[in-house]
């Protein structure tokens, strides 16, 4: 029955949780505060005790927390204490700790929090003690002038994760029992509800308090990597309610002006990896604030890596809040589409073993590494990344069209495109002859396909060829280059209704440059004369 009962009180504390997002952090009986915001020790609760600054006895540092910036404190092993200094007019029967935690299993017991009357051995300890079969026990001991309230919780190592948990003591003293109920909440779950008697004249404090947080004897926690953020001490027992909401600070607490939408989950949860679990070369934190978003400033401010490799993402949606990234690794996902054209400073693509059918990274011009290995893709143009040293878009059993005509062949170390049985021609740059393959570098095609200037297989249309004729670039962003072996004397460049826009005498040469700069986007046609006859048409797209 105990079982059930604690079932329904997480489920309802849940529910509290979900109401109770945007609820203010209670205020009302609120002794001290230490908010470790502005990188100091100081109160801030604004209440009339004037607790004052904790004092670390060792250096300590501050780091992303609950709220923004640098605002949570790791003790670095040093004891923050405040001894003296918090006086109560009376007895204080009645409280609420709470604060927020951050740890790694570690080698050793620590002690999270220890409180105690001026002088005296009175007060409440918690513990993190680690068991012979390597879990991690939470004991929570309040004693009071001989009597000794105190429970464990025998599953914390789920929370001892490098993740954010909060946790609340609540002391109750009910009078007409004459017991103490110590209740202990991790998170917005119940996991510790102690009843010991006691008589009225022992309740605890004696008109002061004395915090050392961590502890001064038992552990500091620097196996752990213990940091803390957000402590709290209130002289009466908070409702459950004010508890959910002092856990949704974390929710509700962010700086964030807007979040990024990341619909897909796993994505979401693997950016929020990125510096923790997920770690590499060139990759941090992107969640600086630690509020479980992903921020737009925060993703504007990423420069580094953002590696998903295999991590079960369908959907790719918010990535291209992050402007300024220069690699991405979201290869072995099941990505259908894919959209980079706002990472203009992207480097480093890597997409392979994905479902992609098409991508255009044609405004991805500082591009300088692209893998996208086993997928279905159609046609793939890389005309436009000019900076292009290595591409690998091997087994694509879809791909008939390639075009790696970036004027910048000669610099690429790596060009592979085999088991692309339907790829018939792969057009590179004119003059350039490819290199062939060896030792992991230079260029591989299959023995199905050719190596040409000009494949003619996008964007080229003979409506009616008598000439022996190369037209290249094409698509093209403005330069168009005509060669001709048989006889032409006049070249004309009309629109698609009909008017010509560019007429060029070419009796005694053999090639042209035509400048389609401030051409709008479109098709054109370019028209060859023998005479007074057109001997043939061809189509050309301006980008």
């Amino acid at each position: 029955m105990k079982k059930t009962i604690l079932i329904v009180s997480a489920v309802a504390l849940s529910f509290f949780g979900k109401e109770l997002n945007a609820q203010q952090i209670p205020t009302q009986d609120l002794v001290v505060e230490y908010k470790f915001d502005n990188d100091n020790l100081i109160e801030t609760s604004g209440s009339s005790y004037n607790a004052g600054a904790l004092t670390a006895s060792n250096t300590v540092s501050y780091v992303p927390g609950i709220e923004q910036g640098t605002s949570a404190v790791s003790p670095d092993g040093a004891s923050l204490s405040n001894v003296g200094n918090i006086t109560f007019s009376g007895n204080v029967k009645e409280y609420v700790v709470s604060f927020w935690f951050k740890a790694n299993p570690g080698t050793g017991d620590f002690q999270l929090l220890e409180l105690k009357d001026p002088g005296g051995s009175n007060g409440l300890t918690i513990d993190v003690l680690n068991n012979t079969n390597n879990t991690s026990t939470l004991t929570i001991d309040q004693v009071s002038s001989g009597t000794s309230p105190s429970g464990s919780y025998n599953s914390f190592e789920s929370y001892l994760d490098n993740e954010w948990h909060h946790l609340a003591v609540k002391l109750v003293y009910w009078t007409s029992g004459g017991k103490y109920y110590l209740r202990t909440y991790l998170d917005d779950v119940e996991v510790m509800d102690k009843q010991y008697t006691v008589s009225l004249s022992n309740v605890w404090v004696f008109g002061g308090l004395n915090i050392y947080l961590p502890s001064q004897t038992t552990g500091n926690g620097v196996s752990q990597d213990l940091k803390i953020d957000n402590f709290r001490f209130y002289e009466f027992p908070i409702e459950l309610t004010d508890i959910a909401a002092l856990y949704n600070e974390k929710n509700s607490s962010s700086s964030c002006a807007n979040f990024v939408n990341i619909p897909d989950a796993n994505f979401k949860a693997a950016l929020l990896a990125h510096g923790t679990t997920i770690t590499g070369n060139g990759i941090s934190t992107i969640d600086t604030d630690g509020d479980g978003e992903i921020c737009e400033t925060e993703a504007q401010a990423y420069t580094g890596q953002i590696n998903v490799h295999a991590q079960g993402i369908s959907d790719l949606t918010g990535i291209e809040a992050f402007t300024d990234l220069t690699e991405l690794v979201c290869s072995n996902n099941t990505l259908t589409n894919l959209d980079v054209s706002a990472n203009t400073d992207l480097e480093y693509l890597d997409f392979e073993y994905n479902q992609l059918t098409n991508i255009d990274l044609s405004a991805n011009v500082d591009l300088e590494y692209l893998r996208c290995v086993q997928n279905q893709l159609t046609d793939l143009d890389v005309s436009a990344n000019t900076d292009l040293g290595s591409l690998n878009c091997g087994i694509n059993s879809q791909l008939t069209s390639l075009n790696v005509a970036n004027g910048n062949n000669h610099n690429m170390v790596r060009m592979i495109a085999n088991s692309c049985p339907n790829l018939t021609c792969i057009q590179h740059d004119a003059g350039y002859t490819p290199v062939p393959f060896s030792a992991g570098n230079g260029w591989l095609k299959d023995a199905t396909a050719s190596w040409s200037e000009n494949c003619g297989t996008v964007g080229i249309e003979d409506f009616e060829s008598a000439l022996n004729i190369s037209i290249y670039p094409n698509p093209t962003n403005g330069d168009v280059k005509v060669i001709w072996e048989d006889d032409v004397d006049i070249i004309n460049v009309v629109d698609i209704t009909g008017k010509v826009i560019f007429s060029q005498n070419v009796a005694i040469v053999s090639e042209l440059n035509i400048d389609l700069a401030n051409a709008k986007s479109g098709i054109y046609f370019i028209q060859c004369f023998t005479g007074n006859k057109i001997n043939g048409t061809y189509k050309v797209v301006k980008m």
